[in-house]
């Protein structure tokens, strides 16, 4: 794949949401699993047995504590801008961003990507699009080194806190107190 350095002096056309809209209406990603990030449809790798108990277990675990207090979104779009459109694994919203007849939320106090082949997509470039949004607080759970790792303080794109929790700890959200997740549950 050609990164824009590689296609210099050539201009790169990016897509907006609407655009991305349109192509997916005329059928472009059928049969493929794509998020718009800044611009570019970028493919997702498709969902391992481990990466799946993990989002499971997230779910059931988020949803255990949070009650009817939130709504967990798992794999659903975020319009987080004009051309972002990413699918975390979770997000936890407010039911008041959920309406059905509109665009789709466009912050979350809290979401979690799972990763192992994405790895350094998510704690990169994702990182930076979820600061960049100022959304509080993002999680990547490692399934390669069995790790949380908890961003906090998004500020110029970055976030200025960035926490690392293994086997034996247990990870308390700052922005929703009554959610704590111990790495063991994830980890079997």
């Amino acid at each position: 794949m050609l990164t824009i350095a590689e296609v210099q002096p050539f201009e790169v056309h990016r897509l907006d949401r609407a655009a991305y809209h349109q192509l997916s209406d005329a059928g472009a990603f059928t049969g493929k699993k794509v998020q718009l990030i800044d611009g570019v449809i970028v493919t997702m790798n498709s969902m391992g047995p481990p990466h799946a108990f993990v989002v499971g277990k997230l779910n059931q675990l988020l949803s255990l504590q949070l009650g009817d207090s939130r709504i967990i979104r798992v794999g659903l779009p975020l319009a987080l801008s004009e051309r972002s459109e990413p699918e975390p694994d979770l997000a936890v919203v407010s039911e008041k961003d959920t309406d059905p007849g509109a665009d789709h939320p466009s912050s979350s106090p809290l979401i979690i990507e799972v990763s192992d082949s994405s790895r350094t997509f998510d704690l990169g470039l994702k990182a930076d699009l979820y600061a960049a949004a100022r959304l509080p607080e993002y999680w990547v759970v490692d399934l390669k080194n069995a790790k949380i790792v908890v961003h906090l303080e998004p500020k110029k794109g970055r976030y200025q806190r960035v926490h690392r929790f293994g086997r034996g700890k247990a990870v308390t959200s700052t922005i929703a107190p009554r959610v704590t997740i111990k790495v063991n549950d994830l980890f079997v």
